[in-house]
């Protein structure tokens, strides 16, 4: 057998072809989760909109009315808002389990294909979906609700005026020709295997895992809900008939955060699993990276670590990370490395789409 010394995965032409492959998989399963929540959410601001103007039109406008009023509309939205995060919770699980396994899975497979011996065992107990940061947004962003309709009433404004007030608040609909990729996409390479027809990497996942994947990755979610036409900020609307729309605020920020992690966190249990025990921080350097992550490209996580005991634990940044993300919308992505690397020989593979359907 032949050993590579010092080198990375990123550079094998298999193994990036293959991850920008799954890549686009779990774009579009991460596209379809959110056009459910923003779908969700358009629904919920409507609610909303309406028992503001319901409640409004209705208060006498005594101190006493206002407290009643205020009162009966934190109790509608209260309900509003549970129903809307217990959907997104139930939605943002879903993804973060079906996101980890077939990132284990797809990265030994890559692992495998650039020619090391590789095999995965997946974890059947999914990864927690973190709802702190959900019911917080959507309880801070009710309590600025309460707020508004309280000074509407206040100050005995119309019903109209309360009901602009409180759509003021909601965040803004965003439309965008492509939604913003979240893995980002490196240099297009060229495959090395022209006809593959076989797995690289043998393991287990049951039927019903994969075909959740599959399923996921294949629906085609048709949105149901517009929210209200005046939480749409213009200036942002692009792409005529073919745009998609992102609420673009703290929510749907943190189920990115949570999508990237999965990934990440799938990748490095893969790697574990197949003897590597360092992977390679693989930075994206322009004018919008980040000085937590420039200094990290192309750093092993244990020369990460390293660099972080001589700091005291943490960066100048306060990060302490040594994997991707870093940070919110970090564009960071990593890859086994190893400076003893084994070898086997190539194998005609299935291509992507057939590995794929065929598990």
């Amino acid at each position: 057998m032949k050993k590579k010394k010092n080198k990375s995965l990123y550079q094998n032409p298999n193994y990036k072809a293959f991850t920008q492959k799954r890549d686009v998989v779990l774009e579009k399963i991460l596209r379809t989760t959110q056009k459910k929540i923003t779908d969700a959410t358009s629904h919920a601001f409507n609610d909303i909109q309406a028992q503001a103007l319901r409640l409004s039109i209705s208060s006498q406008g005594s101190l006493a009315a206002v407290k009643m009023t205020v009162k009966n509309f934190d109790r509608e939205i209260d309900n509003i808002f549970l129903s809307l995060a217990l959907h997104i919770m139930s939605l943002g699980q879903r993804l973060l389990d079906i996101t980890y396994k077939f990132s284990i899975v797809s990265e030994a497979e890559a692992i495998a294909r650039a020619g090391v011996k590789a095999s995965y065992k997946v974890n059947p107990l999914p990864p927690v979906f973190n709802s702190k940061p959900i019911l917080y947004g959507l309880n801070k962003l009710k309590y600025a609700l309460l707020k508004e309709m309280e000074l509407g009433l206040i100050n005995e404004e119309s019903a109209k005026e309360i009901s602009d007030r409180i759509t003021a608040k909601l965040p803004k609909i965003q439309r965008y020709k492509r939604p913003p990729r979240i893995l980002k996409k490196p240099a297009s390479v060229k495959e090395a295997i022209a006809k593959p027809k076989f797995d690289a990497a043998p393991g287990f996942i049951t039927d019903q895992d994969w075909d959740k994947i599959v399923s996921a990755y294949k629906e085609e979610y048709i949105p149901k809900f517009r929210g209200p036409e005046a939480v749409y900020d213009l200036a942002d609307i692009d792409g005529g008939a073919d745009a998609e729309e992102w609420y673009g605020w703290e929510i749907e920020k943190q189920l990115n955060q949570e999508f990237v992690q999965q990934v990440r966190d799938g990748q490095n249990v893969a790697a574990n699993q197949n003897g590597f025990t360092d992977m390679v921080w693989i930075a994206i350097i322009d004018d919008r990276t980040d000085e937590c992550c420039a200094w990290r490209d192309g750093l092993t996580t244990s020369e990460i670590q390293a660099r972080l005991d001589e700091m005291g634990g943490e960066d100048e940044e306060g990060c302490d990370a040594t994997i991707p993300p870093a940070h919110f919308n970090c564009r960071c992505t990593l890859a086994p490395y190893s400076e003893d690397i084994d070898t086997v020989p190539q194998t005609d593979f299935k291509d992507f789409d057939s590995w794929l359907n065929d598990q």
